[in-house]
């Protein structure tokens, strides 16, 4: 009978039973002195033996009794089988599976279970080989498809940088008279986000065999070795550039609202602007040019 899982190499105490006599396998066997020596553990398939823990059986009620296992009986991953042939008592057998603590802590605590990648596409990985490829520049551009790619550089003023990774792009890849290519520095190696942190400048050359970048103007700091370069199509700069318009534009027509008078509203009468307040005014000119006349018996005329 499966009685569920054990943590490996981890004391634990098991229930056995219940133990019912072997007359008319119905009634419960209770004041048994079961002993360690009564009890015998097969581990994965091995030969049975008596358990590592010598503390005997001790009963909790209704013809179960309670044996502790010490961490070198769990210690074994698989299948662990529980035996017990008491005189009189019908013969007891309960498999355990025996597994992994950090499987058992995800399935009956609060851990979380430990997925590590040891090949991507068949090819062993290292400790570093995933980081290393979530942090490279090639990784980026196919994701994005060409429109934007990740550098990090490794040489740089503050009209050049180098990117190693983004050398062999083509020739003609990231200058674009009509559509520009732009480069935002997206993160100072240093950490303290120091200029040129989140500065952006326009792309006006690229070396495709050593990808190095000049930038039409300066930054107001350098390049360091290690900052990290986001290089993205004019396409993809534009979009951000109208959200940023829509975003001011919003912004406006929120304080124009909150100078208490909405645009709605300047005809004091809701919906329209055809009931705006009357104006008192005396027109002397008109497109440049002097006028005479008072409006009413007199005609206006230069």
């Amino acid at each position: 009978m499966f009685c569920g899982y054990l943590k490996q190499s981890t004391t634990v105490t098991i229930s056995l039973g219940p133990a019912l006599d072997d007359d008319d396998a119905l009634t419960e066997k209770t004041g048994l002195t079961i002993e360690d020596t009564d009890i015998y553990l097969s581990k994965n398939g091995a030969a049975k033996a008596n358990p590592n823990d010598t503390n005997d059986c001790t009963e909790d009620a209704n013809g179960v009794y309670l044996k502790q296992l010490d961490a070198t009986d769990t210690g074994t991953l698989g299948i662990l089988t529980v035996y017990c042939h008491y005189t009189d008592v019908l013969y007891l057998r309960q498999d355990y599976m025996v597994v992994k603590a950090n499987w058992y802590d995800t399935m009956c605590s609060t851990d979380y279970l430990q997925t590590d990648v040891k090949e991507v596409n068949g090819t062993a990985q290292t400790a570093g080989d995933v980081v290393a490829l979530a942090n490279s520049s090639a990784a980026w551009g196919y994701i994005n498809s060409g429109v934007v790619f990740r550098g990090v550089a490794s040489a740089g003023d503050t009209t050049h940088f180098t990117c190693g990774g983004l050398a062999g792009q083509g020739a003609g890849a990231f200058v674009d008279a009509s559509t520009p290519w732009y480069a935002y520095v997206f993160n100072d190696a240093g950490g303290a986000g120091a200029a040129p942190q989140g500065e952006t400048r326009t792309i006006s050359a690229y070396n495709n065999a050593t990808g190095e970048f000049t930038v039409s103007s300066a930054f107001t700091a350098a390049i360091a070795s290690g900052d990290n370069i986001i290089v993205m199509s004019g396409r993809l700069a534009a979009v951000t550039e109208i959200k940023s318009v829509v975003d001011d534009i919003l912004d406006d027509t929120a304080e124009i609202g909150a100078a208490g008078v909405g645009l709605t509203e300047a005809g004091g009468d809701g919906d329209h602007l055809t009931n705006l307040p009357e104006v008192d005014a005396d027109i002397k000119k008109i497109n440049g040019t002097t006028v005479n006349g008072d409006g009413s018996a007199t005609p206006w005329g230069p």
